[in-house]
């Protein structure tokens, strides 16, 4: 039996916080609050256990600050790609049985086969899990407690998230990726019960498309959307296959410090996992 701790704010963790909004906590076995740290993240990775075809991965967590303790077992095929086949949830105080979740097909590719972040602000925390993995870019499934049943729920619209990085600070989630010549970003909001894609900016090399740029071998096309509205379709300076030039005056103030988009922030680099498998 391997016994490792990893993850969260709340009972028994302390919080630290990393650049972007995203957290990252340590443990503290002496801590024992049950403040309002844990409505942000609350897990702790209690060990891994094996067998000959399944491993487990054990953890405590609260969904916020008025809920019981409940433990999560996930339990990992140990095939060729490894998966999480099981997710039972019990209160860790009386054993009692509160769900199973049976997800769809996924890959563990993270350190962790669980994590537990707030990532609709509400207040409570959701439970996400690894799902594909490519190599430019990621995606997690996601499940929301409901506070009626006392019980997760499926959010499938968080699966075409790509790369998702948390920024609590504005209450959004955000995704960025490059692949095939094509780089894009996207801002994702909670809304109506679901994630929705708010605002876009992609670009990618002019020549790869019919063009009327006469020298479309040094330009990038890029367009930014807000919803569904073309904001700005132009074609700027490129200094290679992926990248704008940050100095053409038609780009510079997407790179601005505290510009909406601020393409330099280490905001889009915040990740709540550690990719272990690429």
């Amino acid at each position: 039996m391997k016994r490792w701790t990893a993850g969260f704010a709340g009972t028994l963790l302390t919080l630290t916080v990393l650049l972007g909004g995203c957290s990252e906590i340590t443990a503290s076995p002496e801590t024992t609050s049950r403040g309002d740290e844990a409505t942000k993240t609350s897990f702790q990775n209690m060990e891994t256990s094996h067998s000959s075809t399944n491993s487990m991965q054990t953890f405590t967590f609260q969904v916020n600050a008025d809920t019981p303790l409940y433990q999560c077992v996930a339990t990992i095929s140990n095939d060729d790609v490894e998966r999480i086949i099981r997710i039972d949830i019990t209160n860790a105080e009386t054993g009692e049985a509160i769900q199973t979740i049976i997800p769809p097909e996924n890959e563990v590719f993270t350190k962790s086969a669980v994590y537990f972040y707030d990532v609709t602000f509400q207040g409570n925390l959701a439970l996400l899990i690894p799902l594909t993995n490519f190599s430019s870019y990621v995606t997690f499934n996601a499940y929301q407690w409901d506070t009626q049943t006392k019980q997760f729920a499926e959010m499938p619209s968080f699966q075409k998230i790509q790369n998702p990085c948390i920024s609590t600070e504005n209450k959004q989630i955000l995704s960025s990726f490059s692949g095939n010549q094509i780089t894009s970003y996207g801002v994702y909001t909670f809304q109506n019960h679901q994630f929705t894609q708010t605002n876009t900016l992609s670009w990618q090399p002019a020549d790869l498309e019919v063009s009327q740029v006469s020298d479309a071998g040094d330009r990038m096309h890029l367009i930014e959307k807000k919803d569904d509205t073309i904001v700005k379709d132009v074609y700027v300076r490129r200094t290679d296959f992926y990248t704008i030039d940050a100095e053409d005056p038609l780009t510079r103030a997407y790179f601005e410090s505290g510009s909406f988009w601020d393409l330099n922030s280490s905001k889009w680099q915040c990740k709540f996992y550690d990719r272990i498998k690429k």
